[in-house]
């Protein structure tokens, strides 16, 4: 290999450190008067036919105080002049890849809120727990993916090339946003844009202060943040839902012949197989964890239409089913569902299956204290026991041993609760119809 020549004068920039700023062992240097040390920033080039090296660091100006203690010289580069020739003893070239931007953490979240002004310290851990428990983002567990980085060295002799491995992607502590957190995002900077601006959220968040300090009237901002608002939630009403997110066809199930289309559903991301206008009703899966509408090949969406998959039998006789749902995998004895988290249920055995159906049994038993056949029972609840029919349930009274509540005492309990409150529906944008005028006039 050729030698290189330095081809370019050093870009040095000159900085101090006084003896001062060393711990009480510059006390005798200071004695001495060897006074400060003066250092340059160096940058060296060199060029090798069409190749080019760079070497940064620094050179000793004026030892000042090192010439009392030394040391530190292996660290610091050499003085090197403009037409110098280096020999090269090695060189080694180590293969890297662009990375994309780190995942948000916990953390770093509420570092970005506090510089885009959005939310306040009270609010931040309801920030973070609302995106989590609507399912926008989950908390990533992936330790990454191995990759091969190719190591090329050279020992002035010969080049040798090395492969060795670096973990990539790793998810873990990160925010990792879900498909359905995904689409909701687009949906909301296609068509409510001011909405989810950045400025406006922290204006609006500005103007809460100033209500709060009495600086401003609440009905005058609440005047100008809904009536554009209502605006937008009225035209978001004519948008078909069948155009938000995308609709993908995988390809076709060999068996059937029937296209797989990868699609978003009313709980998320799915798989369809069939289409909705067949003779026969389409079938529906997950889609596999980790992949996304977008990515989802083939293969993955024929393993999970495998699914549910016969375990075994339990020791009764009775299948095991396992398959994947809206809350994860689980398994399926009769009308008894059991989460398997965290198995696979392409792979899980009829053991583990058998030991997590057991667990389960002994949970309902320990759950259900009587039951008294007419849908009356007394259970064992997250709160503690109590009596439900299925519509209404009534709290036990502290002073009485659950396991001795007999059938006329739990109606009389459920009698005098009150009824659960119902659900509050999807209010409609669209404007309710007039009632029709009778034709008929007064007389």
């Amino acid at each position: 290999m050729e030698y290189s020549r330095i081809t370019s004068a050093p870009a040095e920039r000159s900085r101090s450190i006084s003896s001062g700023d060393i711990s009480e062992k510059s006390t005798p240097a200071q004695e001495c008067g060897a006074g400060d040390a003066d250092f340059a920033d160096d940058v060296r080039e060199a060029t090798a036919t069409d190749l080019h090296f760079e070497a940064k660091g620094e050179v000793i100006a004026f030892d000042g105080f090192l010439r009392v203690y030394g040391g530190g010289k292996d660290e610091l580069l050499p003085k090197l002049h403009t037409g110098d020739t280096l020999e090269t003893h090695d060189i080694t070239a180590r293969q890297t890849f662009a990375r994309p931007p780190a995942r948000y953490t916990e953390g770093s979240l509420v570092k970005k809120l506090e510089d885009l002004g959005i939310g306040r310290p009270s609010t931040y851990a309801t920030i973070i727990d609302t995106v989590q428990t609507r399912g926008y983002v989950e908390k990533g567990d992936s330790e990454g993916q191995p990759r091969d980085v190719i190591v090329l060295s050279y020992n002035g002799e010969e080049v040798s090339r090395d492969v060795i491995q670096e973990k990539t992607g790793s998810t873990r502590g990160k925010l990792v946003p879900t498909p359905s957190g995904e689409l909701i995002a687009d949906f909301l900077t296609d068509h409510f844009t001011q909405i989810v601006d950045y400025d406006f959220t922290a204006n609006v968040e500005t103007e809460f202060d100033k209500i709060a300090a009495a600086d401003l009237a609440k009905s005058a901002m609440l005047h100008g943040f809904y009536t554009p608002f209502h605006k937008l939630i009225e035209q978001s009403g004519g948008i078909d839902r069948s155009k938000v997110g995308a609709n993908r066809e995988v390809g076709i199930d060999p068996k059937s012949g029937k296209p797989i289309l990868a699609r978003f559903g009313r709980f998320g991301p799915m798989l369809q197989l069939g289409n909705t206008d067949d003779e026969d009703k389409p079938r529906f899966a997950p889609l596999p964890k980790g992949t996304k509408i977008e990515t989802v090949t083939l293969e993955q969406a024929l393993e999970m239409f495998k699914l549910p998959r016969v375990v075994g039998q339990t020791e009764d006789g009775q299948d095991i089913k396992a398959n994947i749902g809206r809350f994860g995998p689980y398994i399926q004895v009769g009308k008894l569902f059991v989460s398997i988290k965290p198995e696979d249920p392409h792979t899980i055995t009829l053991e583990k299956a058998r030991e997590l159906y057991a667990a389960k049994l002994q949970a309902e038993a320990e759950k259900n204290i009587a039951d008294f056949g007419d849908g009356v029972k007394v259970l064992n609840g997250r709160f503690g026991p109590y009596i439900t029919d299925g519509t209404k349930n009534a709290k036990i009274p502290k002073d009485t041993d659950p396991k001795t509540i007999t059938h006329e005492q739990a109606l009389e309990l459920l009698k005098v609760a009150p009824v659960k409150p119902a659900r509050r529906g999807r209010t409609s944008t669209k404007p309710s119809k007039s009632p029709r005028k009778s034709s008929r006039s007064k007389k």
